[in-house]
C-alpha cells in the first residue's frame, strides 16, 4: 500500500490532476454556486437591495430593456449577477487554473483554495455586478452566455436580443468587473510560485513536486486576462438591436 501511495504521488506531481480527476462536467451556466469545486455565495434579492436602492432592468416587448432606480424588490424581476459565478468557474477550468489549484493543494497540504477563490466571489456579488433583471430576460441570459463562451451560434429572436441589449447597457460595468477578477486571479499565480519556491530541490519528492507546479503553471498562465477574454466572447456574440 505504501508503494502505491508513493507512486501515485509521483505520477500526480509529474502529470497533474488530470490523471486521476473525474471528467469536468460540460460547460453550462445553469449552476451558479461553485468555483473550482469550492462552494461560494450566490446573490439574492437582498444583496441587490443591500444599500437600500438598486437598478432594475425591465423588459418591454419585443426586445427593449430599460433601467430605472428602485427602492424595493421589483415585481417580475430577479437579482442578477452580470458576470455570473459559473462563467468564472468555466473560465478557470478552461484556462487550467482549477488544475493549478489542485496541484498546489497536493504540494502544500494546509493550502486552502477558499482563501484565493472567495475574493472572486466577493467581486461577483459586489453592488457593481448586481442588478435586478426581468425574469423573462434573466431566464434566457444563461443560454446566451453559455453559447458565447462555447462559440456557438446565437439565436436572434426577440428575447435573446433583449439579453444582448441588457449586456450592452451594462457593458462598461461588466468589463470593469472582469478586470478586477483578472487581477485577483494573478494572485493565484503568485501563490503558486511562492509554494514552488519553498520546495527543497535536493529532495527527490520535492523535485517531482516542483516539476508538477511548473507544469501546472505553464498550462494555466497562458493569458493574464482569462475572465476578460471569456466575457468579451460573450459580449461580441450576444445578439442585440
Amino acid at each position: 500500500m505504501r508503494v502505491f501511495s508513493f507512486a501515485t504521488t509521483i505520477i500526480v506531481a509529474l502529470l497533474g490532476p488530470q490523471v486521476f480527476a473525474a471528467p469536468l462536467r460540460p460547460n453550462n451556466i445553469s449552476k451558479r454556486d461553485d468555483i473550482c469545486k469550492v462552494k461560494v455565495s450566490d446573490a439574492s434579492n437582498n444583496d441587490c437591495m443591500d444599500s437600500g436602492s438598486a437598478q432594475n432592468y425591465a423588459f418591454t416587448k419585443p426586445s427593449s430593456v430599460a433601467n430605472a432606480a428602485v427602492s424595493s424588490v421589483p415585481s417580475g424581476s430577479t437579482c442578477n449577477q452580470i458576470i455570473e459565478t459559473q462563467l468564472v468557474n468555466n473560465a478557470l477550468n478552461d484556462h487550467k487554473i482549477c488544475a493549478l489549484l489542485f496541484q498546489m493543494k497536493i504540494v502544500q497540504k494546509d493550502f486552502k483554495k477558499e482563501d484565493l477563490l472567495e475574493p472572486l466571489s466577493d467581486i461577483i456579488n459586489s453592488k457593481q455586478n448586481l442588478n435586478f433583471l426581468a425574469n423573462d430576460v434573466e431566464k434566457k441570459k444563461s443560454e446566451v452566455v453559455s453559447n458565447g463562451m462555447k462559440g456557438k451560434t446565437q439565436s436572434s429572436d426577440d428575447i435573446h436580443k433583449a439579453v444582448g441589449n441588457y449586456l450592452q447597457l451594462t457593458k462598461s460595468a461588466s468589463q470593469e468587473i472582469a478586470r478586477q477578477l483578472d487581477g485577483k486571479i494573478q494572485e493565484i499565480f503568485t501563490k503558486a510560485k511562492a509554494i514552488h519556491d519553498t520546495l527543497d530541490s535536493n529532495k527527490p519528492l520535492s523535485r517531482l513536486q516542483m516539476v508538477g507546479i511548473e507544469h501546472a503553471l505553464g498550462a494555466a498562465n497562458k493569458t493574464t486576462t482569462p475572465i476578460t477574454d471569456s466575457w468579451n466572447k460573450v459580449l461580441e456574440s450576444a445578439p442585440h438591436s
